[in-house]
């Protein structure tokens, strides 16, 4: 009676330890039983965690295209072809803002200056240009980057150069002559735009544009590369224009040809004071 009612008891031990296992195997998922649904679960509210943190920008604002023409417009314009810094922000794969040319960083400060003055006349009264002046608006745009007050020579179209006197801590405009009937200029067109928890990511397509003319019509090509002279490589002619032009904007369809064209990512972040400075380009 004893050995019976003993190995009734190991049964029922034996079966309440084999449902232990059993429950603990199907609540922990450890054969997976249920397939990857936990877990696909999780990816999924980790996936609306960072939708919810993204939001779409208008890539018409007034915000998204300050932050790009504040960057690329000193770059993309007549005022410098024909030298190493043309096109300065598509020369490489990706380029952070610490590694930046102290000459752009100092350009782009200079030309800020003259624009938000609207000074068009540099010549007249010793115009000059305090290192002081320059400081916020560099803030603004690169954040604390590290740079050296120092002569700048960008272009020899007006204003190119500019004189630093390591004494009175001021820049002034060298007087340059810029002649010649060619051009060369980049345009581009925002493709895109996320804001995101402390960063906004704009993306860009661009193409190289060239142009002489010959006194009655402008020859221009529009193409993804430039040669050294900042002339568009004949095999990378997308579109060859031969008129009067008065609109380049109006010449190039972004849209028919935006598989073909070079793009570009940038990323500027939150500096804490709800501005954003640039961060990094990079090639898409």
């Amino acid at each position: 009676m004893k050995r019976k009612s003993f190995i009734v008891i190991v049964v029922i031990l034996v079966l309440v330890i084999f449902g232990l296992c059993a429950f603990i195997i199907y609540d922990k998922d450890l054969l997976n039983i249920r397939g990857n649904t936990n877990y696909e679960n999780n990816e999924e509210k980790k996936i609306e965690k960072v939708e919810e943190k993204q939001e779409i920008l208008d890539v018409n604002s007034e915000q998204v295209n300050t932050l790009i023409n504040q960057i690329v417009g000193e770059t993309n314009n007549i005022y410098t072809s024909g030298t190493k810094y043309f096109g300065y922000y598509f020369q490489q794969n990706e380029l952070n803002s610490e590694d930046m040319d102290d000459d752009i960083i100092l350009y782009t400060a200079l030309k800020k200056f003259l624009g938000d003055k609207s000074i068009t006349s540099f010549y007249d009264n010793n115009f000059s240009i305090s290192k002081d002046d320059i400081v916020p608006i560099i803030k603004s745009i690169f954040g604390n980057v590290k740079y050296d007050n120092k002569t700048i020579k960008i272009t020899a179209c007006d204003p190119g150069t500019f004189i630093y006197d390591n004494n009175t801590g001021l820049y002034t405009i060298e007087s340059h002559g810029c002649g010649g009937a060619g051009t060369s200029l980049i345009k581009h067109k925002i493709t895109g735009a996320i804001k995101k928890k402390n960063t906004i990511e704009i993306a860009i397509a661009i193409v190289y544009v060239d142009c002489y003319s010959n006194g009655m019509t402008d020859n221009c090509n529009f193409g993804n590369s430039v040669d050294g002279n900042q002339m568009v490589n004949k095999e990378d002619i997308i579109l060859n224009v031969n008129k009067n032009i008065d609109n380049l904007n109006n010449e190039f369809d972004f849209n028919a040809y935006m598989d073909r064209l070079n793009k570009f990512k940038f990323t500027f972040t939150n500096d804490g004071n709800d501005n954003y400075v640039f961060t990094k380009v990079e090639k898409l």
